[in-house]
């Protein structure tokens, strides 16, 4: 019924969006269609926030779309059509309307403008103007004037610089934005989901820079457009291929190295982009000083592709491809997470997308996109010693099939879309690898769902002051077979002890089925040109989680699908927000205040081994959580000197009020999450010094996270027992670090086919040891076992700073 609905208000909205379009064309009269698009200059990709002013017998403005392109409706006559945006050549071309009616822009970057540097892609008052809240987009030039860790510029790291954005610590996998976990994060690749966002155990994002465009990131006021997570959604868009002429650029550095060609097929109707990128720093650790870390491995490489196909001025189809691999092996450690000692455990993974995806203009106004997606992420363990030879593998399966409509016309913007996904989880399967291994084989249930989606968006400019974007999302979820159900006895707590069989599910059969609206609302009100007041509400539903009580994402740790006990997590989240530019756009200041609630949070038994545990609803607990904060900027947007200067304020608590006193935490109170940061400050500065030459500077401070100290500990049977019972009330060290790097571009107005540049880079400059995590060791230095005393100690990741050097290149 609710699917009947949902497709009745989508028949609706198209009727009323084809009225509007008969009303607007019966009131053109004498007015004429003059479309067009802004590309950057050489690579020819589409420049959104681009001023476009028509003089001639009437004066018009208007500012180009994300795709890059432009309409006006003007009366007959001579024209002056310009195209200007800070820190690059004005251009200006005449037409005759109606005579000519599409133009084509190319801006190139004005490098001697020093004091008109920017940091953003888009116009400095679009964060007063755009109907947009806790939204933020980075292009990869901007991107690229932050300090990198060893040498290569990281997508990831430059969003924890943002307000509202923390992680638990250097080497951790992943984001927490607003009191959100790492799995409530849809981070996409030109559609295609990334459920392991890291190289190297963290030390660098899984995006190539040289293939990316830019990046959109949405921590509130999310559209309609995008559900399947309660945080955040994190839009990784790949660059156009350029269709007139090959180009070859890439990068050499200390650990990590990358190449990109791209260039036309079929000149200007088919064009390719193929970049790669690797790192085989094995050769590093043998300059380590501990015999243990000689052996330690550490590698990754990754390809990203996209084939551009256009036939006509109508239809574009695009392949994107991506694969990455890492491998990651440590020398001596233990796995008592899947209970088996190891030696020498190597820790495997890689993610594989594929996207096709076809855009039509059905019109000026009405266009469509069709996308397919399919995406594998594979992660595995292998131990070689004989006594414990053993492979563990895991992996999620996606597939993905939707239809995007937008209709654009004067003041009013509609987006409709139905999506369907199909997921297939394998959680875990063990397999010893030798004859002469003591691993006993486990092979856990494989988990299938089937989600589906239907959405309607609607911007609106209601008046110069007021705008307003609204929409409405209805998800669905069902558990399928086949898969067994386990039964329990009632009105106990879940246990092995207390199971009493259970149901088998066959094939395709339906466990469960979970749904609900998931409204979405921003509105803007303009106080003054430069001030604006903004508020927004959205609801997301959760149907897949990361199965993890680590505060950091390993290889071993598993994805689950909603079933019968897991429900779906359900975020609410409110925003109020005001913006204000001041000396002409030159800085802009924002506050944005937030409330989250989630419903059926997840959190875990104490002691529980989540990673082969057959039955995880008897670790698994769910309740309730909420986040609430401050987020505070200050940016410059021009000059020698830009950048920001952001604070953040965050609390994230977690309810677990089970009716079972043994799974009630702090006696049914609220208690932090172990992720929760409370204070937060961030400052990136940015100092051109020369047409070619800049400085760079990071300094990041936040409060410790929270961490699980044991109150006192039992000797029994000469071992001792540590008593855990205040979950999350003690906290690290507070964390602190400088970074500082310099960049030599090319010159800016040399001629030259081969352009080079260096990239130097100093992470954590004053080589603070920064705490990690906290773990106690007991020193057995007294006979009489008693009096041995409990030691904690501090790990730390990078406890010394790290230099790096890059050289880069394009031809």
């Amino acid at each position: 019924m609710a699917f009947r609905a949902t497709s009745y208000l989508v028949l609706v909205l198209l009727s009323l969006g084809s009225y509007v379009f008969a009303q607007n064309s019966s009131v053109l009269g004498a007015r004429y269609i003059v479309t067009g698009r802004v590309l950057h200059y050489p690579e020819k990709t589409p420049f959104a926030g681009v001023t476009i002013v028509a003089r001639g017998p009437e004066r018009l403005v208007t500012t180009t779309k994300a795709d890059g392109t432009f309409r006006f409706e003007l009366l007959r006559g001579k024209y002056a059509m310009v195209a200007r945006m800070l820190g690059y050549f004005t251009e200006e071309t005449p037409i005759i309307v109606p005579e000519d009616n599409e133009l084509e822009f190319l801006l190139r970057e004005n490098a001697l403008l020093l004091q008109e540097v920017q940091v953003s892609e888009t116009k400095a008052e679009q964060n007063v103007s755009k109907v947009e809240i806790g939204v933020a987009k980075l292009t990869i030039k901007s991107i690229k004037k932050i300090p990198a860790v060893l040498g290569e510029v990281d997508v990831m790291r430059s969003l924890q610089l943002l307000p509202g954005v923390s992680s638990v610590g250097e080497g951790a996998t992943g984001i927490n934005v607003r009191g959100g976990s790492i799995d409530q994060n849809l981070i996409l690749i030109d559609d295609a989901p990334v459920y392991n966002s890291s190289h190297l155990m963290g030390l660098f994002s899984v995006f190539n820079p040289d293939a990316l465009k830019d990046v959109t990131f949405y921590r509130g006021g999310i559209p309609a457009q995008y559900g399947g997570r309660t945080s955040s959604v994190i839009e990784v868009r790949v660059k156009e291929p350029d269709a007139e002429k090959w180009k070859v650029q890439g990068g050499v550095g200390l650990v990590a190295s990358r190449l990109m060609v791209d260039g036309p097929l079929i000149k200007n109707k088919m064009a390719l982009l193929v970049a790669t990128r690797a790192s085989f720093s094995d050769y590093l650790f043998r300059f380590a000083k501990t015999a243990s870390l000689k052996g330690t491995k550490a590698n990754f490489y990754d390809i990203t592709s996209k084939l551009a196909i256009k036939p006509s001025t109508k239809n574009q189809v695009y392949i994107i491809f991506y694969q990455g691999k890492d491998v990651f092996k440590i020398a001596g450690d233990s796995l008592a997470r899947t209970e088996v000692n190891a030696t020498s455990s190597v820790f495997d993974w890689q993610t594989r997308n594929l996207t096709a995806r076809w855009n039509h203009a059905f019109s000026e106004k009405l266009f469509a996109n069709l996308t397919a997606v399919y995406s594998r992420y594979a992660p595995t363990i292998t131990n070689p010693d004989s006594a414990n030879a053993f492979e563990l593998k895991s992996g999620v399966t996606y597939k993905n099939l939707k239809l995007d409509v937008g209709y654009v016309a004067g003041k009013h913007k509609i987006d409709v879309g139905l999506s369907g996904i199909r997921y297939d989880i394998q959680p875990g399967d063990l397999q010893p690898t030798l004859a002469s291994s003591n691993i006993n084989p486990l092979t856990l249930q494989k988990e299938q769902g089937l989600e589906a989606a239907a959405y309607w968006n609607h911007e609106i400019e209601v008046s110069k002051q007021l705008s307003v974007m609204y929409g409405l999302r209805y998800s669905w979820f069902a558990a399928l077979g086949p898969y067994r159900v386990n039964a329990y006895e009632p009105n106990v707590p879940r246990d092995p002890t207390t199971m009493t069989g259970g149901v088998d599910y066959g094939s395709g059969k339906v466990i469960k089925t979970y749904g609900g609206l998931e409204p979405r609302l921003v509105a803007r009100l303009n106080l003054s040109p430069t001030t604006s007041l903004k508020f927004s509400f959205n609801r997301m539903y959760q149907y897949l989680q990361l199965i993890s009580n680590t505060t950091a994402a390993l290889p071993t740790d598993r994805w689950k699908l909603s079933d019968a006990f897991l429900k779906p997590q359900i975020g609410d989240q409110l925003s109020l927000g005001i913006f204000k530019n001041w000396q002409k756009d030159t800085y802009e200041t924002s506050l944005e205040l937030y409330y989250k609630r989630l419903t059926n949070v997840a959190d875990y038994r104490n002691g529980t081994n989540l990673t082969l545990l057959e039955a995880p609803e008897t670790a698994i607990l769910q309740g309730t959580g909420r986040s609430y904060g401050a987020e505070v900027l200050v940016r410059k947007n021009t000059g020698f000197l830009t950048g920001w200067v952001s604070y953040t304020f965050a609390q994230t608590e977690y309810l677990i009020n089970s009716p079972y006193s043994e799974d009630k935490y702090r006696n049914g109170m609220y208690y932090p999450a172990n992720f929760n940061k409370p204070h937060t400050v961030n400052v990136v500065l940015n100092y051109r010094i020369s047409r070619r030459t800049s400085w760079s500077f990071n300094w990041v401070y936040s409060t410790g996270r929270p961490i699980t100290y044991p109150i006192d500990k039992y000797f029994v049977d000469n071992v001792y027992v540590p008593n855990y019972t205040l979950r999350n009330q003690a906290k690290i060290p507070d964390y602190h670090r400088l970074d500082i790097g310099l960049n030599v571009d090319a010159l800016p107005t040399t001629k030259r086919k081969w352009q080079s540049g260096w990239a130097f880079s100093v992470y954590n400059l004053y080589a603070r040891q920064n705490a990690y995590s906290i773990f106690f060791r007991t020193k057995n230095d007294n006979v009489l076992q008693f009096y041995n005393k409990v030691n904690a100690y501090k790990l730390s990741i990078f406890g010394t700073l790290i230099p790096s050097i890059t050289y880069n290149f394009t031809y």
